[in-house]
């Protein structure tokens, strides 16, 4: 792969990591200028943002199994189940990154397998005098006994991994002007922890525009959905009716969404030695003020004004970026989007997304370990003052992640910032933290 043109993209990072490279995941050939803006009368339901399909593993762990002829076995893994089926049909979503990402695990890893497929089904189940239509969504393996019972092996290892929790956090810059390329292409490069933290810090210093920078938790498996959006309204057509015998004339008013979307699967291996990456990003740009045509509406030629919104929609999605032990983000850059200029021109900028993925508790780990308790909680600071407490409170140093507790739940994170004797300043990550919670080593 030539690695020329992101040459420049890295001299930070190298510098910062001598003798160390990023490792590029995926690379993509320089983009056409995006599409050209659409405008919309009749309906704006093409920016419906439609789910991403598919389910989680949370759900996942029921199996059944058929023995066939010839030494042959069919396996099904109920990934999703319950729920009384719609009257117009199966309502689990399309197939999604997680689905294919086991067809494709599986297919390549068990070749002696006849077929691995996603199976949807729907049976009646009848309680007493009720009866109600339900839903199942299966992985079906089937080929040789011995090949089965080893792709069963490494489901069970995948959905081990997978009851692990992750924060994910996402930063979307508006690359600084006089960086853009329509030539750079889209590539996506693995970062160590210390080079993300270098690339962020160079972002600010060079007054990149941060876009947006949410921080979430969830399980391995499934779809976390990010929306920047402004929802404008504006005046679709019109309707009329009668009222005696006057005419009267509605405005309908419909709605175009403009900003970001993200969507992001995170799957992690069956050792937990890598966590496979679905992205999509859609980003959209309204131009403004909306352009608006007058009509004459029958019988009594009724003057109006129609607002025609002319967007511009960009969308870029890849599936499989995969993160290796000791690797802490994926770094995509060479996305274009549109927008316009005050005077209405239509202009293209850059975009670079940096996603940085941590498994912060998994099923079956060592009990949690105590080390302080929470005094209170600055709001504008984002500081959680603690007391350092218990035998592990000494284990405590700048840089430690730390979970908050209330009761037996988990409430947030924070990252240890400053040791001040037996006072802990702490960051606060995600979630929430108050007087009288707990802290805990994070897992």
């Amino acid at each position: 792969m030539n690695r020329t043109t992101v040459a420049a993209a890295w001299t930070l990072l190298a510098a910062s990591l001598p003798g160390q490279e990023p490792r590029i995941v995926h690379e993509e050939p320089a983009s056409a200028a995006a599409q050209a803006p659409r405008r919309l009368f009749e309906s704006t339901s093409c920016f419906q943002v439609e789910g991403p399909g598919g389910i989680g593993l949370e759900g996942a762990g029921r199996r059944e199994s058929e023995e066939l002829t010839g030494g042959r076995r069919r396996l099904a893994l109920v990934l999703a189940s319950g729920g009384a089926a719609a009257e117009e049909g199966l309502a689990l979503g399309s197939v999604g990154c997680l689905e294919r990402w086991l067809i494709r695990q599986v297919s390549e890893r068990f070749d002696r397998l006849e077929a691995v497929e996603i199976v949807d089904r729907a049976t009646s189940r009848t309680r007493g005098a009720a009866a109600a239509a339900h839903l199942e969504r299966a992985l079906e393996v089937t080929g040789e006994a011995a090949a089965v019972a080893s792709a069963e092996e490494f489901l069970n290892a995948v959905l081990r991994q997978n009851r692990a929790f992750l924060l994910a956090e996402l930063h979307l810059f508006r690359r600084p002007a006089g960086e853009e390329s329509a030539e750079e292409p889209v590539t996506v490069a693995a970062l160590s922890r210390s080079a993300c933290e270098t690339w962020l810090a160079e972002r600010q210093q060079a007054q990149g525009d941060l876009l947006a920078a949410p921080r979430l938790m969830l399980l391995g498996g499934e779809t976390a959905h990010v929306s920047v959006i402004d929802q404008m309204s504006y005046v679709r057509t019109y309707e009329t009716r009668a009222v005696g015998e006057a005419v009267v004339v509605d405005p309908v008013v419909d709605v175009v969404q403009d900003g970001i979307i993200i969507q992001i699967t995170p799957i992690i291996g069956p050792q937990g030695e890598t966590i496979s990456l679905g992205v999509d990003v859609r980003v959209r740009a309204v131009k403004r003020p909306i352009e608006t045509v007058e009509l004459e509406i029958p019988p009594e030629r009724t003057k109006v004004l129609l607002q025609l919104p002319e967007v511009s929609t960009v969308c870029w999605s890849a599936e499989n970026l995969e993160l290796w032990r000791g690797e802490h983000g994926l770094l995509v850059t060479g996305l274009l989007a549109d927008d316009w200029t005050e005077g209405g021109a239509r202009r293209s900028f850059a975009l670079e997304l940096l996603m940085r993925l941590e498994v912060t508790r998994q099923e079956g780990a060592a009990p949690p370990v105590r080390v302080a308790a929470v005094l209170g909680f600055d709001a504008t600071s984002c500081l959680v003052f603690a007391r350092r407490e218990g035998a592990s409170a000494a284990r405590l140093d700048p840089g430690t992640r730390v979970a908050f507790a209330r009761g037996q739940e988990t409430v947030g994170h924070g990252v240890v910032a400053e040791i001040l004797g037996d006072v802990v300043l702490i960051t606060l990550v995600d979630g929430e933290a108050r007087a009288q919670d707990e802290a805990f080593l994070a897992q």
